[in-house]
Parts: C-alpha cells; structure tokens; sequence
C-alpha cells in the first residue's frame, strides 16, 4: 500500500462509483474497533468489502461495524457487524487513560478527546465534580488523572455506569471517581445534590442547555458550568444557554468553544459559565 493512501482509494475497482459516493471519507476508531456510517442497503450489500479496506487501511482495528442514528435517552447506536471480530467491547486509551468501552450499549465519542482533557484542565486540587450525563465517564477519568478532587459520575446507562466501575480500576487516578446509576435529570431536579461543585459537566447537547438554571443552583459562587450545546453558531449557542439559565444565579459567560462537528452547518459548542 502506498503511503499517503486514503480510504476511498481502496474502494476504488471493488465498487460501483455511485456506491462510493455514498460512503463517508472517514470513520471512528474505539479502541480495535471502526465504526462508519453507512446507509442499510451500503452495509448489507457492501459491507465486507467496507471492513476489508478500513482494516487494511489501520491493521490494529480488529472489527468493523456500521452505525446508524444514535437513539433513545442512552444515545446508543444500532450496528451492523461488517467484518472482523464479532465483539463491541473494547479497551480506548486517551491520553494515558484506559477506558472500558462498549460500543452497542453505550454513547462514545472519541472525536471529543481534546475536550476532554480541556475540561479536566479546569479541576484543581480539592475540587468537587458533578460529572451528569457521563457516559462510559471519560470527563470523570481525565478530572481524577490530573487532580486529588471528588468527581461524582452519574449516567442513566447501567452498562455505562458498569463499565466505569471497572475502568476506574484499570487506572492510577489521583481524585475519587463515584459512579452512579441515575436519571441525572432527575438529581438536578430533585435538589438532591444539596453539596455545591465547583464544576458542573453536561455532556449532552440536545437537551442540558435546558438544565443550566438547575446546575447554577448546584455550583458555589466562582464554580463553572461546562454545557456542550448543538447550534449554528457562537452566538445560537450562547442565546440556548442564557434562555434557559433563569435568574435564580448570577453568572458570566467565560468561553465558548467549537468541539465537533454534528451536522451540515451545526455543530457541538462547549459553552463555559461561571457563577458570580
């Protein structure tokens, strides 16, 4: 294989221009496992020779799935095995940390890693962290890598939750990670979490915006509150957050941030806020 070979080029001679077309350029890598959005019809009639190319392409994947819309308040994606090993487990390492991941049962992003390690850039030493909405806990990870805090770690997800217990053993943390099976919804509005944090992390972009009122309530006065938003813009995201962020706290915004792209003309901003 030439140096400099792209995906596409191996697909080249083994399918139908049209069919191309309508395969994207590029993929997710979990751990040993790719994972590329194909249309049904793509992954069923061409799905091997998908598996073959990007296997070629990066010889460590050692299994190939297509993924559809991710779906439900879990945001997990249906999958369509294409080549490779039959397994959705796998072990991601980011950053010098080892996460436990499950690709069919639970929302993983490896695209936000440098949000990640951003985020936990703004835990010190002694801080208290409510990471809502953590998925396989990737926020949590980083903060307790780097800082001696407290990061509580809540997800509606029992396998998420399940697989971050047994990360959390996989690694040298400094902090303490405490994973919790909840509705974190639910614990926002329940009041529940009476301790405040001096950071709030809401990774989950189609909704917390709506809750920022509620995490202003849980963090002491100087404390931040990460919302990762879906807009247009800086500006659409800024004005989601300030709608729903009540008059109960004062607080500024400090930062917003493009993290990923999530569709034509829409993207995933991180908005940071401070309480005053």
């Amino acid at each position: 294989m030439k140096r400099g070979t792209k995906f596409k080029d191996l697909l080249r001679g083994l399918l139908p221009k049209e069919v191309i077309d309508r395969i994207p350029r590029s993929f997710y890598i979990v751990g040993d496992i790719a994972l590329i959005a194909l249309d049904e019809d793509i992954a069923r009639s061409h799905g091997k020779v998908v598996a073959q190319a990007i296997m070629q392409l990066h010889p460590s994947v050692k299994a190939v799935f297509a993924r559809g819309p991710r779906y439900g308040v879990e945001r997990v994606p249906k999958l369509i095995h294409l080549g490779g090993e039959r397994r959705t487990t796998t072990i991601h390492r980011e950053y010098g940390i080892r996460m436990l991941v499950d690709v069919e049962k639970t929302y993983f992003n490896p695209a936000l890693s440098e949000e990640h390690r951003r985020v936990a850039e703004t835990v010190r030493n002694g801080y208290r962290v409510a990471d809502l909405f953590t998925g396989v806990g990737p926020f949590a990870l980083h903060a307790a890598k780097n800082s001696f805090c407290y990061v509580l770690a809540s997800d509606i997800n029992i396998d998420a939750v399940k697989l971050l217990q047994r990360s959390i053993g996989m690694n040298k943390l400094r902090g303490l990670v405490e994973p919790i099976h909840a509705d974190s919804i639910g614990l926002l509005r329940s009041r529940s979490l009476m301790s405040r944090f001096d950071v709030v992390i809401m990774n989950l972009p189609h909704e917390a915006y709506k809750y920022v009122a509620d995490a202003l309530e849980i963090a002491r006065r100087g404390g931040l509150v990460h919302v990762y938003v879906v807009a247009r813009s800086e500006d659409e995201a800024a004005s989601l957050v300030s709608e729903h962020a009540g008059a109960s706290a004062r607080y500024r915004i400090l930062e917003i941030r493009r993290a990923i792209d999530y569709a034509p003309r829409k993207y995933v901003f991180r908005v940071t806020i401070e309480r005053v």
